[in-house]
């Protein structure tokens, strides 16, 4: 750009490249003052005989020609020194034709040098419209009577705006030399706020009276010291009437309870009572100490109920077991013909210790070793009743055979994995049962790889856990599954997951210390 400008404004201007380089290097000069309203015109200056430039605002003039020519001087002055950058405050006319109406600018000198050599070549000339400038500056919220001022780099005023303070050219240097930020000024104490802004070490200084400074806080002190004193005279007048009035009810409470306790009758409640908190308080606690004696009883049939569902639970279990394995007994007795009771009677002896373990009392916790024992009995008895039929994993550590557990939570589960996901499906299975501790929680896991379940079926199974009735092929999850919320609530975790054709896992999730109490 500045060789296009060296050879537009060194040559002949008559020809159309000419033309094209003055009308580029004004549409680059003329859009920059058009992003801002504050720029009134830029000048593109190189050294030429013809004192010939580029405006932006008339594209290519001589200077004997144009209206604005004091510029030149200033910078012909200023070119063979070492001071690159300069402002100056003018006033320039509207036009060649007319000095009347002049207007007050702030130009900026910018010198260049050429491409090649550190050697001067011209200078970029930046017009900024004073007014503009200032009612930029005025349309910022400003506090009552306070000055702002923009200074060069030679801490000489620019622009102020606002009140106009009179400070010598000393004190302006004072406030941008100091640290302090309290000035006074003629009469009055101000608080300056200055910074070094641009490129052309502008400086920036905000005068502030000290009175509008500190008015607003003092005011809002005082309002809030008033507001705090009648916040707390208020508060002690509610507190007082609260507190005489929970008084009045709190011994209400007492006296009734102590009625209740010495088996006098209750006090009725007075048709002149204050307000309706009264009669609701009085009604509120005669209904709860006379229905105290019916809550008691309903706790104890409760109790029984439970006691008696599980004792149903359990007992829905054991019959259905004893069948299936009486009528395997009764079909291998047929098939030993030949006078060796050996499988009889290891069954049988199974069968007995099943029995035995089942028919205790149903609210005692046992031992995992227990637990896993009795799986083992009913295992070898389904071993028989299905020969090479699967195979079975056990994978725990003996550290957690101390902890207890409700009897009967493993043996539900194995009978349903292998009633109704191996025996179903052709080849050998393999069921393993995983137990182990995690955050004082029991980890119980029991899989399969045999037929598994739909996802229908999977459905009907959840939702039959939330339902009162038993009736399903698969008891023996429901009944676990009821059991354990008896015993348990809502403390424990059991989820059911299969795909179908590929195996059923069953995870049981228990609290370590539990009472069964």
């Amino acid at each position: 750009m500045q060789t296009l400008l060296a050879n537009t404004l060194r040559q002949s201007t008559d020809n159309f490249e000419a033309f094209q380089a003055i009308e580029l290097l004004k549409n680059i000069a003329y859009n920059h003052t058009n992003y801002n309203l504050a720029v009134k015109s830029i000048y593109l200056y190189i050294d030429n005989p013809s004192e010939a430039f580029i405006s932006s605002d008339q594209g290519y003039s001589r200077i004997r020609d144009y209206y604005d020519p004091l510029w030149l001087k200033s910078y012909q002055l200023l070119r063979n020194t070492s001071q690159n950058t300069w402002v100056e405050t003018r006033k320039v006319n509207d036009s060649t034709f007319s000095s009347l109406n002049q207007k007050k600018i702030i130009t900026i000198f910018q010198k260049f040098s050429q491409s090649i050599s550190s050697k001067n070549a011209g200078v970029i000339v930046l017009n900024i419209s004073r007014n503009n400038l200032l009612a930029k500056i005025k349309s910022i919220p400003q506090i009552k009577n306070q000055t702002i001022m923009i200074c060069d780099n030679q801490n000489q005023p620019i622009l102020v705006t606002g009140k106009q303070v009179v400070m010598e050219q000393t004190t302006i240097d004072k406030i941008f030399k100091s640290e302090d930020s309290l000035f006074h000024i003629g009469s009055r104490s101000y608080i300056a706020t200055k910074r070094v802004v641009s490129n052309y070490k502008w400086g920036l200084i905000i005068l502030t009276p000290t009175q509008q400074v500190f008015n607003r806080p003092t005011q809002l002190v005082f309002l809030t010291v008033m507001v705090f004193g009648a916040s707390i005279l208020i508060g002690l007048f509610i507190a007082a009437y609260m507190t005489k009035t929970n008084y009045q009810r709190l011994d209400a409470i007492v006296k009734t309870f102590q009625s209740a306790e010495t088996g006098k009758h209750f006090p009725q409640p007075s048709p002149q009572m204050k307000d309706e908190y009264d009669f609701i308080l009085q009604n509120i606690i005669t209904t709860f100490v006379e229905q105290k004696f019916l809550k008691t009883q309903l706790a104890e049939k409760m109790y029984r109920l439970k006691y008696l569902e599980l004792l149903a639970l359990q007992a829905q279990i054991n019959p259905h077991f004893l069948f299936n394995t009486l009528k395997t007994i009764y079909w291998m007795n047929l098939a030993q013909t030949s006078g060796k009771p050996s499988n009889v009677s290891r069954m049988i002896e199974n069968l007995s210790d099943i029995l035995y373990y089942a028919l205790g009392n149903p609210e005692k916790l046992v031992t995992l070793e227990a637990e896993i024992k009795n799986c083992i009995s009913y295992i070898e008895i389904q071993s028989e009743r299905y020969p090479d039929k699967f195979e079975v994993f056990w994978d725990y550590d003996e550290s957690i055979l101390e902890n207890q557990v409700p009897k009967l939570i493993l043996q539900p589960l194995i009978e349903n994995s292998i009633y109704h996901g191996i025996k179903e499906k052709m080849g050998r299975c393999v069921l393993k049962i995983r137990i182990s501790l995690h955050n004082d929680r029991i980890k119980i896991a029991v899989l399969d790889n045999g037929i598994g379940i739909t996802p229908e079926k999977l459905k009907e199974i959840r939702a039959r856990f939330s339902q009162k009735t038993d009736s399903s092929e698969h008891i023996g999850l429901i009944n676990t599954y009821k059991r354990l919320s008896l015993v348990y609530n809502e403390n424990f975790k059991m989820v059911i997951r299969s795909k179908y054709q590929s195996g059923t896992v069953v995870f049981i999730d228990l609290p370590r210390n539990f009472s069964a109490s």
